[in-house]
């Protein structure tokens, strides 16, 4: 409830100013854009909440096909590199050809996120690579970012739901904290593993070991 009552506050907030009509046309635009911009946030935070419900319930049948990882990932990276591309990244994709049996929007979801954040909480000119390989009849999904790393002592914390790393350093990165928890019930529901290597201010590695025959 605190987070859904964050961004509408300040919609409240400014909208109840330009409410008054006694504004400049400067300030006018100033403050509908603060608006677009919380509201937008809402509505994605709105989203991964009941991404993760549906997720977590798993009250469904599990309705698992054959995925090809390698042309998620192909698709993830086109969708983001423009991205990137703004926050001056070098977006990798290395990637063998690796069908596994899942559940193909969750495995859109959770590469979604895991590039999302290498970009997200990253520095100018660094980069973010995305490896997809088979080993001993697993899917190996690894993202490696240059970026602002986890401290040690907040790793465990990492995967909670609405848990964001040092808020005084990605206070100015957008983000509800839901999409690594996102991506640990993805795993959990698919009968993978998941795996954080990461050093402040060098950078984060996450690894995703899924079950190829996961029928």
């Amino acid at each position: 409830s605190h987070e859904l009552k964050t961004p509408l506050t300040s919609i409240n907030g400014f909208a109840e100013i330009l409410a008054t009509g006694t504004t400049s046309k400067e300030n006018t635009i100033k403050f509908a854009n603060i608006i677009y911009k919380e509201g937008t946030n809402l509505l994605g935070l709105i989203d991964s909440i009941i991404n993760l419900s549906r997720i977590e319930s798993m009250n469904y049948d599990k309705n698992f096909q054959k995925v090809n990882i390698r042309d998620i990932a192909k698709d993830i990276v086109s969708k983001l590199s423009l991205r990137a591309k703004d926050k001056d990244l070098n977006l990798n994709l290395m990637a063998e050809n690796v069908e596994t049996y899942g559940d193909k929007r969750m495995l859109e979801d959770l590469l979604y996120n895991l590039i999302d954040n290498g970009i997200k909480y990253n520095r100018p000119n660094g980069k973010v690579d995305v490896f997809i390989n088979k080993v001993d009849g697993n899917s190996i999904i690894k993202v490696k970012d240059t970026g602002i790393g986890i401290p040690i002592e907040e790793q465990n914390k990492i995967f909670e739901r609405f848990y964001r790393v040092d808020k005084s350093r990605s206070k100015k990165v957008a983000g509800s904290g839901l999409g690594l928890s996102i991506v640990k019930h993805i795993v959990i529901y698919h009968n993978g593993e998941i795996a954080l290597n990461s050093n402040l201010d060098e950078g984060t590695e996450i690894k995703i070991i899924l079950p190829i025959e996961n029928k």
